[in-house]
């Protein structure tokens, strides 16, 4: 056996990764979109009510805020380009004719998710929809974004006890109308923007915005505690913002059940709350949840907080 010393080193998988290997950018996102797309509606249940025309769907993509350092590029107009190289291009390898005017693009991180969620709710209550597909795509693995991020001096290395461990996901989520049966509901999705132009966001006031979009009766000590999913990433002000917020609201009485996806999925940027999403709808669905209801928070590099509220319905 060789005397040498060897240095321990914790490793993360990313089983996604050969499915991109070789691909960069644009192709690599779409690849991603491509295969949570298949997955999504490869499901029984999505193929049984498919709607007929494709008219009747809303698209909205969930991407990375756009980075000159990061990505290699900056556009004024990021939004329709994004539509362009992503969403139209996933639309035409799948055959899918759906309107521009049926499709968004938030390229705004972490806080995408509830944004797109808020605008679904809206078309689906109008009627202009019957279904909305929430694509969220992101990968902080590519060489680009993993040097970005070790230049911010973000990333989780030896002799630092916190940072970013990069990963990747593309999650595809379908909201429907709620018509009273029994199901997963999204109760509310709220956002609140941070106007400041701080470089990290103040812990304290991340956890002040959290305090202000948290529903009133969640606050009653009588009420039995939600699972409560978190897009921490390893980053320290981010474990700040939430411990300030335990100790600054009733839910520091409560012993809330915490999940952090990042620590079997590494940090996965813009997909990361849709991601939590979808862990907290299969904790539902597969009988394992504690409770009936979820709560997933967070807010992005820029200090935008946002709060998606999940509910399981049991059939009476």
């Amino acid at each position: 056996m060789s005397s040498r010393v060897y240095r321990a080193l914790t490793v993360i998988g990313h089983p996604a990764r050969p499915l991109v290997e070789g691909l960069d950018g644009f192709a690599a996102w779409l690849r991603l979109a491509r295969l949570a797309w298949d997955d999504c509606w490869s499901n029984t249940a999505a193929t049984a009510s498919r709607p007929q025309s494709p008219e009747s769907i809303g698209v909205i993509l969930v991407m990375p805020r756009i980075h000159l350092a990061r990505h290699g590029w900056e556009d004024d107009d990021h939004a329709a380009l994004l539509d362009e190289q992503v969403t139209a291009r996933l639309l035409a390898q799948l055959g899918l004719a759906i309107p521009q005017d049926h499709r968004a693009v938030f390229a705004c991180d972490h806080a995408g998710t509830a944004q797109a969620f808020l605008l679904a709710e809206e078309r689906l209550a109008a009627g202009s929809w019957q279904k909305a597909i929430v694509l969220a795509v992101d990968s902080l693995l590519d060489p680009s974004s993993v040097t970005w991020l070790a230049e911010q001096g973000r990333l989780k290395i030896i002799g630092s006890s916190h940072g970013i461990a990069p990963g990747e996901a593309a999650v595809c989520l379908m909201l429907e109308p709620d018509d009273g049966s029994a199901g997963i509901t999204v109760m509310s999705s709220a956002v609140h923007a941070d106007e400041s132009s701080r470089p990290r966001p103040d812990p304290i006031a991340v956890a002040g915005s959290w305090r202000s979009l948290l529903p009133a009766d969640v606050n009653q000590p009588d009420r039995t505690p939600a699972d409560h999913w978190l897009d921490h990433t390893g980053e320290e002000w981010r474990a700040l913002a939430w411990g300030h917020l335990l100790s600054r609201s009733p839910l520091g009485q409560t012993n809330p059940r915490i999940h952090l996806p990042a620590e079997g999925f590494g940090a996965t940027g813009a997909a990361s709350v849709a991601l939590a999403c979808a862990l907290a709808v299969r904790a539902f669905r597969r009988g394992y949840a504690k409770t009936a209801e979820s709560l997933v928070w967070s807010v992005d590099d820029a200090g935008a907080t946002a709060l998606i509220r999940l509910c399981h319905r049991k059939a009476s």
